[in-house]
């Protein structure tokens, strides 16, 4: 019995099948004026796609017969085979912008990968390879770069989603690196929005604090300014209350003046070291 396929069109292609022949390949533009122009004629735009597995295989299996050309000792050297790899799948992906095959194809940017040895340099070929790593991550499913943005997103949906399946649908395909950064991140988050309640929350409760001993001072005052001053003992006691209410706001009033520049020099450090840590993430 022959396999039936579970979704069949006319030509008995898959819907999938149909979709994935017809999508149009994106082309990705880069600027690269004045570093591959040198003192040639000036190259303004490159153009670079993903390449497909036919054309990785093609680029891997030229390589190797590119190497296998060259002499015994230099076949040893794996760098021979890197750098012939890299031309190969660069002349496949990087096309010219400006123009088009008749049959709407961008042409080659490049006539091909022995032009490409002969006139390209390294960092030239670098740069190219950095651009198309580029281009990969933009389009690939798998998650390299992390921000606040992208973190705060990812969090709400697993937040949202903490009985089903879409937080393992959202990281399934993220790098290891990827995932230890983000918990790096997100722990660093909680640890600093946990200290800014609890300094808020300090912060509230001194200002009641102060509220409440300002409020007695004032009533301490008024009870002073009733007091007989033929009673020199009330007197007394009522002049030693404003004296120690007064000592009291004024010990309250100072360590607010000094908390508020160490909560700010505080804000300013965790702040930094957020953006460390952003920075290793996108590296």
């Amino acid at each position: 019995m022959q396999n039936q396929n579970p979704n069949p069109t006319a030509n008995g292609k898959s819907d999938l099948t149909l979709a994935i022949e017809q999508r149009a390949r994106k082309l990705h533009e880069f600027d690269v004026r004045g570093f591959f122009g040198l003192a040639s004629e000036e190259i303004p735009r490159v153009g670079i796609w993903v390449a497909i597995k036919a054309e990785e295989n093609a680029a891997l299996d030229a390589a190797h017969r590119r190497v296998e050309q060259c002499n015994e000792n230099a076949r040893q050297d794996p760098d021979l085979l890197g750098d012939a790899k890299l031309v190969e799948i660069l002349h496949r992906v990087c096309k010219d912008p400006t123009r088009k095959a008749p049959d709407g194809r961008p042409y080659d940017l490049f006539p091909g990968p022995d032009w490409m040895h002969q006139h390209l340099t390294t960092d030239q070929v670098a740069a190219l390879i950095n651009l198309y790593h580029e281009v990969r991550k933009k389009e690939g499913p798998i998650m390299w770069t992390i921000d606040d943005e992208l973190l705060e997103s990812v969090a709400q949906q697993c937040h949202q989603h903490v009985d089903d399946d879409v937080p393992e649908t959202v990281l399934g395909n993220a790098p290891r690196e990827w995932l230890t950064q983000a918990l790096v991140l997100l722990s660093h988050k909680l640890h600093v929005e946990r200290a800014e309640r609890r300094k808020a929350v300090e912060l509230d409760q001194a200002e009641q604090q102060r509220n409440s001993r300002q409020a007695e001072l004032v009533a301490a005052a008024c009870a002073l300014a009733d007091c007989d001053p033929a009673d020199a003992e009330q007197l007394l006691d009522a002049v030693e209350l404003v004296r120690k209410l007064g000592n009291e706001l004024a010990e309250l009033e100072l360590a607010a003046a000094v908390a508020q520049p160490a909560a700010e020099l505080a804000e300013v450090v965790a702040s930094m070291a957020a953006g460390d840590e952003g920075d290793r993430g996108h590296g």
